[in-house]
Parts: C-alpha cells; sequence; structure tokens
C-alpha cells in the first residue's frame, strides 16, 4: 500500500511538472518579436510595436504655429519704426538780419564807396565776422574791395570792445594811399555798430605796428 501511494505521487510530481514546462513555453512564444528580417520588413509579433523613429521625424507643426502666435502684436508698420519728428531747440539763439554799410573802393584808389549789404547773425562776434565778410566782398563793375584778399581767423567782443585777427598774404598788400583807405574802411563798417566802442587789429595774432607797412595801427583804434 505505502508503495502504490508513493508511485502515485510520484507520478503527479511529473505531470505538474510537464504542466509548468509547457506554460512557460507559450508564455516564451507570445513575446513581440521586434527583430528585423535581412529585406528590412518587421518579423511576426512586431506588428504592435509603435514606430517611434517615425515619430520623431515628422516636424513639430503645432510648435511652429505656436511660435507664430508669440509673436509681438500692436505694430503695423511693418517693422518701421517712425522717428519723432525734431523740435526747435528754445535755448537757440535766433538769427537776426540787419542792413549795414560797407566801404570799398574805385579802380583808381581815389576814394571810400559807401555800399548797401545784408548781414545775419546771431551773436556779437558772428555779427562782426559777417560784417567783415560783407566788406570783403564787391561785385560791382568799377568798385574794388580793399579787405578781399585777407583771411579774418577770429572775431571776439567783449564789453565795447572788439578784436579782429587777421591773416594777411603777400598780394594783400597795398601802397601807402591803398593801406590808408583800407584802415579807414575797416573803422567805418565796425564803428557803425553803437555798441563797438574800439577796435584792435592782430594780423597772425600779434599787435604789429603796422598793417602793410605804411599807416600804424591803434592798439585799439577809439571811435571818435
Amino acid at each position: 500500500m505505502k508503495r502504490h501511494v508513493t508511485s502515485t505521487t510520484l507520478f503527479a510530481l511529473i505531470m505538474m511538472l510537464v504542466m509548468l514546462t509547457g506554460a512557460c513555453g507559450q508564455k516564451e512564444l507570445v513575446q513581440p518579436d521586434t527583430v528585423t528580417g535581412s529585406g528590412g520588413q518587421v518579423e511576426d509579433g512586431a506588428e504592435g510595436t509603435p514606430d517611434n523613429t517615425a515619430g520623431e521625424e515628422q516636424p513639430d507643426s503645432d510648435a511652429n504655429s505656436g511660435n507664430a502666435e508669440q509673436q509681438p502684436e500692436g505694430n503695423t508698420n511693418s517693422g518701421v519704426t517712425r522717428q519723432p519728428e525734431a523740435q526747435p531747440d528754445a535755448g537757440a539763439a535766433q538769427q537776426e538780419k540787419r542792413q549795414i554799410k560797407v566801404y570799398v573802393t574805385d579802380d583808381e584808389l581815389i576814394d571810400l564807396i559807401e555800399q548797401d549789404a545784408e548781414i545775419s547773425f546771431d551773436s556779437e562776434e558772428t555779427k562782426l565776422k559777417a560784417a567783415f565778410a560783407a566788406l570783403a566782398q564787391s561785385k560791382e563793375e568799377g568798385k574794388m574791395s580793399l579787405w578781399n584778399k585777407i583771411e579774418l581767423l577770429d572775431a571776439k567782443f567783449d564789453n565795447g570792445a572788439a578784436e579782429l585777427n587777421i591773416h594777411m598774404p603777400d598780394e594783400a598788400r597795398l601802397g601807402s594811399s591803398g593801406e590808408v583807405l583800407a584802415v579807414d574802411a575797416i573803422q567805418k563798417t565796425m564803428f557803425q555798430f553803437v555798441e563797438v566802442t574800439s577796435l584792435n587789429i592782430l594780423v597772425d595774432g600779434e599787435a604789429v605796428e603796422s598793417l602793410m607797412g605804411h599807416v600804424e595801427l591803434g592798439h585799439p583804434f577809439k571811435k571818435q
């Protein structure tokens, strides 16, 4: 009796092992096979596997459209920025115009001839410069400027005192009669301004004794 029970139990254990081995074999068969064949086709069992590589290569249209929607709004001029219009400087000096007299001579250097001229200026210094420029010009036939070849380097004005710093090349030099007329012309032109009470003429920054070597310069000339 004992031997029969032992054989039966042994048989039952063998059957259980066979059943367990079969169950394990079936589980291995249902595992998805993702190995591709030599032709590049997916083998049986890989149909349910998602193609992650193909999904990564697709463009992200939603992201691009989202970026387009995030562009700043409110600029309807296609990127062109309107520059603010320049406003006039309230502190800038206004240009003033004035009719003045300048003095030239005739072709024979006999006498001074009075002419009308218009100047523009915004300070006492620029008024002196403008008057000198008008004095150096003469466009009328038969009349000649005595200062057209002389260069004005600088002009200063301080409490009634006008100072002109000039450069005079050799071709601007005149004889004694011409020099007398030139000195007279510059004084008449500058002393017509009420505020100018004295006139000092420098040549290349120096207070020389004579303008052209014939007439003594006052340092300064005083208004009579």
